[in-house]
């Protein structure tokens, strides 16, 4: 009887999490500014929670998806998104806020989402597309992410191959161990699926948790960093959505919708891993501010693109 329960209460807990992103998000902040203790967690924690999220979203990439795409346009989107664009918005938020530049470059220079593939899909955009951009974008952050804040930033002080590492160890090595997984042990691939999207919602929550608590004083502290940061970060993803947007917006509705999701909504959870390790006190508080305004950020866009395009206005063509 008492296992029933049991098993009850577990399958209403991930049902819970499986269905309830923005919920999950606020339970997370709360725990993290009232729940004593969390801060004693050690840091090298979160990059650890991170790959394990992204060996669970690995089950979400079909590489078998993402034929007839046009490679000249996916490079060109990458070198202006990821490279120019970042380092455009660092200096320009040098200029007009210099406390939030370092917060403004690393959120941008964060490879898509993992689990944007399935929003483009949600949001009837070009799945195919969005695969190439995020696998892209991931294989080369680890090269591309310390060489630009080698070049445009050095007041941090990151050692480039500590941070290579670093995002090496959450990005390919969870990736790699996925697929000698299934390779030597098909039969666990239904299990990680099952399992693909409760177990990374369910530890980015405690990722923003732990994160917060380490920045508990600043919240209740510092009500004027709270604001400025929250409006900074709307801003940022403001401009980060609208990039992708008028990138492709002469083209057709299917691809304006997925390059601004591949824009917008990045892999915010690895900018909090890397910023808990090598960056300041108020770098780490502007992107925990910055995980908010990413889920925020979500409802919204679907709000806009649904008033500009009618339901038959995507085609059919190639993504």
């Amino acid at each position: 009887m008492l296992c029933n329960a049991f098993l009850k209460a577990c399958k209403a807990f991930r049902g819970f999490v499986n269905n309830n992103l923005n919920a999950v998000l606020i339970i997370s902040v709360v725990a993290g500014l009232g729940i004593p203790g969390l801060e004693l967690i050690p840091d090298i924690f979160v990059p650890y929670m991170l790959g394990i999220m992204v060996f669970f979203l690995c089950a979400k990439i079909s590489i078998q998806e993402v034929r007839g795409l046009a490679i000249s346009e996916i490079l060109l989107f990458y070198i202006l998104r990821f490279i120019a664009f970042p380092i455009a918005l660092y200096y320009l938020t040098l200029l007009v806020y210099p406390e939030f530049a370092v917060g403004v470059l690393l959120i941008a220079l964060m490879p898509v989402g993992v689990t944007t593939p399935a929003l483009v899909g949600v949001f009837n955009g070009g799945v195919a597309l969005a695969f190439v951009l995020t696998i892209l974008s991931s294989l080369l952050a680890p090269l591309v992410i310390p060489i630009t804040f080698l070049i445009a930033d050095r007041s941090t002080g990151i050692e480039v191959a500590s941070l290579s590492y670093t995002l090496f160890s959450v990005i390919f090595i969870p990736a790699i161990f996925y697929m000698l997984l299934i390779k030597f042990k098909p039969s666990s691939r239904r299990i990680v699926e099952n399992n693909s999207s409760f177990i990374p919602v369910l530890f980015l929550g405690v990722i923003i948790a732990i994160v917060i608590s380490k920045q508990r004083d600043v919240f209740f502290n510092d009500f004027t960093l709270l604001f400025e940061s929250f409006f900074a970060c709307i801003v940022l993803f403001f401009c980060l959505y609208a990039f992708g947007w008028f990138f492709q917006w002469k083209k057709s509705k299917r691809k304006i919708v997925t390059y601004s999701l591949c824009s917008g909504a990045n892999n915010n959870a690895l900018a909090i891993s890397l910023a808990l390790i090598y960056f300041p006190s108020e770098t780490i508080f502007f992107v925990i501010i910055s995980e908010l305004i990413w889920v925020l950020a979500i409802p919204a866009f679907n709000s806009v693109q649904g008033y500009i395009f009618k339901p038959d206005s995507f085609g059919t063509d190639t993504p």
